[in-house]
């Protein structure tokens, strides 16, 4: 008679096994990651542009009721120049000028989506106001935001026009910029 040796059944997976499926959920996972910072990117750019367009909006507005453009007083950082235009453009102070029977032509004015702390390098993202002034007063002005992406799709529609290096007053890319009546030499 024949004896069959119990054979025990495994049941379970295989160290390999095991590795092979933990390396596909790393790789999947990592694709998810870079995946959704490159979304909150774009997502954080297309503020950027919106508020820009809503500040030069805010700044016609004021120009009809003021005659004229802001010229704030500046400061030694961007976000001083920033600040400065958010007061004027919400009450009327900090203009460069006394406004007369100031009606507010905007509620509020955003800072950067990241609002980094105050800084004067070009490399961090926070928004810039700058002002011309001619014989009757600030009559051009520049704003720009410095995108996080170089190759958004704004950047080939805002004032400098298409992806340039530097000598544009500031906007070479990846900053977004919008200019009125600023001459090459601003």
């Amino acid at each position: 008679m024949l004896h069959y040796k119990h054979m025990r059944k495994q049941v379970g997976f295989t160290i390999v096994e095991l590795l092979v499926v933990i390396v596909v959920i790393a790789i999947l996972a990592a694709i998810t990651i870079v995946a959704y910072n490159g979304i909150q990117q774009r997502s954080r750019d297309a503020i950027r542009v919106s508020d820009l367009k809503g500040v030069q909006k805010a700044l016609e507005l004021f120009n009809v009721d003021q005659g004229r453009y802001p010229a704030t007083p500046g400061g030694p950082t961007w976000d001083d120049h920033w600040g400065y235009l958010q007061e004027c453009i919400k009450a009327g102070t900090n203009c460069g000028f006394t406004t007369s029977n100031y009606k507010a032509v905007a509620s509020s004015v955003p800072n950067d989506p990241q609002d980094n702390p105050s800084t004067s390098s070009d490399s961090d993202p926070t928004y810039y106001f700058g002002y011309g002034s001619g014989s009757a007063g600030s009559d051009r002005y520049i704003l720009r935001g410095r995108l996080e992406s170089s190759s958004d799709a704004a950047l080939t529609n805002d004032a400098d026009g298409d992806y340039r290096a530097a000598g544009d007053n500031g906007c070479a890319d990846p900053w977004y910029c919008i200019k009125y009546n600023v001459p090459v030499s601003f």
